[in-house]
């Protein structure tokens, strides 16, 4: 049986919060890895809503589902692809996870240890919002790892602006005939169409996670995702949406017309918008495997 919780997991002098248990990779390029696990339940999966997010290749979006109550540790597979293993031995149904337990997910192999420093009574603590856990790779940072991600992050929000950008520059071109204009509508088109999907998928994303910890998605839940999504895109957006988008979609449509040109322009913009808009993405990414200490 786990250790008692005696009390709320607690700041400690130079880790910020003790942890109520860890998982530790045992293969793999990150071995020797620990996870701190800070508060319950727990959705560990590829998928980036997810409390622990592990990239490993036969890791499902959303893979298991960690959990604690009447004073025993529970595992439960989430009808993943490649399954979720205690001791070898794959589960059909929630299970009771003992103490130093060897677990797999996927091709993930990690040792479950629940922490003598936070106690337990059989119940703990539950908060409705924010990360809880340490979020971090199983497989090598490589660029082409980051590129994938990226490209799922981005890439339907980019399908759909642009095709907004086509449609604000034609919509604004038969109002006004002035290319100026329509090189702005085109900018605020693919605005429009991209921060909306984006939006909505974060949306839908933290929705989700709030339901799998039992805990409401409502008005202030969705102000802190709006918040996230501009400190990821905020400073991008205002030098790109004001000045460099348009500025080079008037160019393109100048030389080769008003469709070609929006696209060319577009293109262009694109390549100084990502560079800060991912080094933003890859700080707050980084902030979040830091643990809420670094967030404090």
């Amino acid at each position: 049986m786990p250790p008692p919780v005696t009390e709320r997991p607690r700041r400690t002098t130079g880790s910020g919060v003790a942890p109520l248990a860890t998982l530790r990779i045992t293969n793999g390029a990150l071995e020797g890895l620990v996870l701190p696990i800070y508060e319950l339940p727990v959705i560990i999966g590829r998928g980036e809503d997810n409390e622990v997010v592990l990239l490993g290749e036969q890791v499902s979006h959303v893979h298991a589902r960690l959990d604690a109550r009447d004073g025993a540790w529970y595992l439960a597979d989430l009808g993943s692809t490649h399954g979720t293993f205690i001791h070898g031995r794959q589960l059909t149904a929630e299970s009771r996870l003992p103490a130093e337990a060897s677990v797999r997910f996927g091709g993930v192999d990690l040792i479950f240890s629940p922490s003598t420093n936070a106690g337990w009574r059989g119940h703990v603590a539950r908060r409705s919002t924010g990360k809880m856990v340490l979020i971090d790779d199983v497989e090598p940072a490589s660029g082409r790892s980051r590129m994938k991600e990226w490209v799922r992050r981005y890439w339907l929000a980019e399908v759909i602006g642009t095709l907004s950008a086509v449609g604000g520059s034609w919509l604004l071109d038969r109002l006004t005939h002035n290319p100026i204009a329509a090189a702005y509508g085109g900018s605020i088109g693919e605005s429009i169409g991209f921060y909306g999907v984006i939006t909505l998928k974060q949306m839908v994303a933290d929705a989700h996670a709030a339901g799998r910890r039992q805990a409401p998605y409502n008005a202030v839940s969705a102000l802190a995702t709006t918040r996230g999504i501009l400190m990821e895109f905020g400073p991008a957006e205002l030098l790109d949406s004001a000045v460099l988008r348009p500025l080079l979609m008037g160019v393109g449509t100048r030389f080769l017309g008003r469709d070609l040109g929006v696209l060319a322009g577009k293109l262009l913009a694109d390549v100084g918008f990502y560079v800060p808009v991912i080094l933003s993405y890859e700080i707050h990414r980084n902030r979040e495997q830091a643990g809420p200490a670094a967030r404090d």
